[in-house]
């Protein structure tokens, strides 16, 4: 039903863009808002005064139930665990609002909110920690109503967030502009395509992280990969172009930033998604598990088809199947 014929359907890119960013998994998400809409007009509701604050409560509590279960099954899962990828144009086109900045800085804040790299780190947190730091930080409700929310004290809410933010400010690190970030990215796919091992090195933090999640079903390293020397070594073997070229690849957005899209055979095989700041790339995050690809291949394909197939010119020669966009 549309936002039009119904006020409670506007609410769902909100309660995605909260499901999406507790979950790291857009097809749960997904599953979790429905979840929440199903039992929303499932039960009365004369006593409910605010629908949006409802809803939100039962979208949080769901991903906190299944949280608590993901994170007994990822002890188990092979390899590391990172987030499904999205598109990021079909994410905006129906992004939730309530995140949206009204400057530079605050845009900013949001687009790293829902990169592969800050959901990743998210997942160091416990569910309670992430949620509350969700809420507050990229939602803008207080501690009061976080409590209500979460169902647990305002006090133990706010010892919560302060555990959350500390942890994070570990590991977080300082983020480029759109435009540095793309024009690093760029860098790092022309000189690994021309085998210059040193310039790839210099595009790298002394310290930079490549992990990657192959769930089981495609090849990457069990744990993650440190150092510029090493990581510039793994992705020149990945990305260096044979003759013929045995990928292809273009730059789009995923995830609110630009990334890698790695092809063969017009089948999507990977995303690579760094996180720089003005300097260097200081991770880099590759997601092959064909599982949490194919979601992604199909919504490409689909904005492809829509487009009427018209895409940059090594699109063109190159076109894809409906695995791909």
């Amino acid at each position: 039903m549309s936002a039009q014929l119904d006020p409670i359907a506007a609410q769902r890119p909100r309660l995605f863009g909260l499901a999406y960013r507790m979950l790291g998994s857009s097809a749960q998400a997904e599953d979790t808002v429905q979840e929440a809409f199903a039992r929303w007009y499932a039960q009365p509701r004369d006593d409910v005064h605010n629908a949006a604050a409802f809803l939100t409560t039962m979208v949080t509590r769901l991903c906190l139930d299944h949280l608590k279960s993901a994170r007994a099954q990822r002890e188990y899962y092979p390899g590391q665990w990172l987030p499904e990828p999205i598109a990021s144009d079909l994410y905006d086109k129906d992004c939730d609002d309530a995140t949206r900045g009204t400057s530079i800085e605050a845009d900013l804040e949001r687009l790293q909110s829902i990169s592969l790299a800050f959901i990743t780190l998210l997942d160091t947190l416990t569910p309670l920690e992430r949620a509350v730091y969700l809420l507050h930080e990229v939602f803008d409700y207080n501690h009061a109503e976080i409590s209500i929310i979460v169902g647990r004290s305002e006090a133990a809410c706010r010892q919560n967030y302060r555990r959350a933010k500390q942890s994070l400010h570990t590991r977080k690190f300082t983020i480029a502009s759109p435009a540095r970030h793309h024009e690093l990215l760029n860098a790092f796919l022309m000189a690994c395509q021309q085998g210059d091992l040193a310039s790839i090195t210099r595009l790298l933090a002394n310290d930079v992280v490549a992990r990657a999640d192959g769930g089981g079903k495609a090849t990457a390293a069990s744990r993650p990969l440190i150092g510029a020397r090493a990581v510039a070594r793994l992705y020149l073997g990945y990305l260096n172009c044979a003759d013929p070229p045995e990928y292809d690849v273009e730059i789009r957005g995923i995830n609110g930033w630009p990334a890698l899209i790695v092809c063969t055979d017009g089948v999507l095989r990977a995303v690579i998604q760094i996180h720089a700041d003005d300097q260097h790339i200081n991770e880099i995050i590759t997601v092959v598990n064909p599982d949490k690809l194919a979601r992604l291949a199909n919504a490409l394909a689909g904005a492809r088809g829509k487009s009427g197939g018209r895409e940059d010119s090594k699109t063109e020669k190159n076109p894809l199947s409906n695995n791909y966009c």
